[in-house]
């Protein structure tokens, strides 16, 4: 990319290089692959498709082909996207009689921002919610200016690490949480799975890599779904004014 960070509607400049690693000549087809730009998680979801060319480029060991592709922040209906993270994928490329994956790229992203702004702040929030005998507290979500975070906290039942926090025994492998969460009551977005670190007196939940909050955000919905294998809701309301 020519920058990591956008506003939305400006224009991305993205810089595509194959190099052939080879020791023999490697022929490109087609040239250019397909590129799409996605949606980074938890939507995973293609905005853009660049098609792939209908030309082959033949490349010496060492050599690189190079060009830029101009992304105007639309998608395939020629809608603008909404802001939040997108990363590249790659369509497949010939080699002889076999087709070639190219890996995706979901770690070289982009960011668009809205007009706006975002909303940088930490909130306290150390809630609890019990359902069917499970208690889970909200500590609190950090929003900067490149993500959204959600720490949670419970104990399970009948939780005991007599060999330390780092060894967790397999029955609490599997207790991870599912959340989901909107903004004002509008759109549905998927938290995903928690990342969990095991603490002397329970487990610590996180939710990280989802998109900053634009400011003018009123309140966040936070729901923990699913717990393991106990069924939620624990519903959370994370007043942002």
């Amino acid at each position: 990319m020519d920058k990591e960070v956008y506003l939305v509607g400006e224009e991305a400049a993205i810089n595509l290089s194959f190099e052939n690693l080879t020791g023999d000549v490697f022929q490109l087809e087609p040239f250019p692959p397909e590129v799409r730009i996605m949606r980074r998680y938890p939507y995973d979801e293609i905005a853009c498709t660049f098609p792939a060319g209908t030309e082959s480029r033949s490349l010496e060991p060492g050599e690189i082909a190079s060009y830029t592709l101009t992304w105007d922040q639309r998608d395939d209906q020629g809608h603008p996207v909404p802001y939040g993270y997108y990363y590249l994928e790659f369509g497949r490329v010939r080699r002889g009689y076999d087709w070639i994956t190219i890996s995706r790229h979901r770690y070289i992203s982009l960011l668009i921002l809205p007009e706006e702004g975002v909303i940088e702040e930490t909130i306290e929030l150390n809630e609890s919610k019990t359902v069917d005998g499970i208690t889970i507290t909200l500590e609190h979500v950090e929003l900067s200016a490149t993500e959204a975070k959600f720490y949670a906290f419970n104990t399970p039942l009948d939780y005991d690490l007599p060999q330390g926090p780092n060894l967790p025994p397999p029955s609490l492998m599997s207790l991870h949480a599912e959340a989901e969460y909107s903004l004002d009551g509008k759109q549905i977005i998927e938290a995903g799975l928690s990342g969990i670190r095991f603490l002397d007196n329970g487990m610590r939940h996180t939710w990280d890599m989802l998109d900053p909050v634009s400011k003018g955000t009123k309140e966040i919905a936070f729901t923990i779904t699913k717990l393991g294998e106990w069924e939620g809701p624990w519903e959370f309301h994370v007043p942002l004014e």
